[in-house]
Parts: structure tokens; sequence; C-alpha cells
């Protein structure tokens, strides 16, 4: 079971890992560095709440980073990024299972922190 969302959940971050090399970065590194710090503290938050089986709160956490990261002004968050959140999000709230939500929007979150831990 865990073994095939962790093989899916790695195609997904290789892929936006390609995708996210070929889009250019424009914003801060305090920029960059706070995203990344929201979407630590989501998994820091969110992983332990998964692990006791508590997949809808888990997943709760993990959208509601997202969403903010989606409503940083225009400046602080380039149109890849906004584009790519924003479709986690649409995605997301399609997934019906709480348990496979949370690992759409943990997928998410660990492109995110792959993407701005290289910009700076």
């Amino acid at each position: 079971m865990y073994a095939g969302r962790l093989e899916r959940l790695g195609a997904k971050l290789e892929a936006r890992a390609v995708d996210s090399q070929t889009q250019p970065m424009r914003m801060s590194s305090s920029d960059a560095s706070k995203i990344m710090e929201l979407c630590v503290l989501a998994i820091d938050r969110g992983a332990p709440l998964f692990n006791h089986g508590q997949h809808e709160a888990c997943a709760s956490v993990y959208e509601i980073a997202i969403a903010s990261i989606y409503m940083l002004r225009e400046e602080q968050l380039d149109k890849h990024t906004r584009t790519m959140v924003n479709r986690s999000l649409r995605d997301g709230r399609r997934v019906h299972d709480a348990g496979d939500r949370a690992w759409h929007y943990r997928a998410t979150l660990d492109a995110l922190i792959e993407r701005f831990s290289e910009h700076g």
C-alpha cells in the first residue's frame, strides 16, 4: 500500500523537479525562505497526524499551507509556482480519500521545498 504511494510520490517529485528547473525564479531569497519554512512547518505538524490515523486532519494542515502560499502577492510568487500550487489545490479537492489527499498535498509541499531550497 505505502510502497505504491511512495513510488507515485517519487515519480511526481521527479517530474516536478525537471519542470521546476526549466522555469526561472524571480523572487527574493527571503520570500523563498518563508515558503520553505511554511512547507516544513506543515509537514512537521501534518505527518504525526497522518501517522496516528488522522488523515483528514493531516490533509487539512497541508491544504491550508498550500492555500496560504497561493495567496501570496504576485511579486512574491512566480507564475509557474502559482500555477503548480493552484493545480495542486484544484486536484486535491477532487480526491475523496483523505489519506490519498494528504499524500497528494505532501508531494506538492516536497516539490516546493525542493524548488525553493535551490533558490538563493
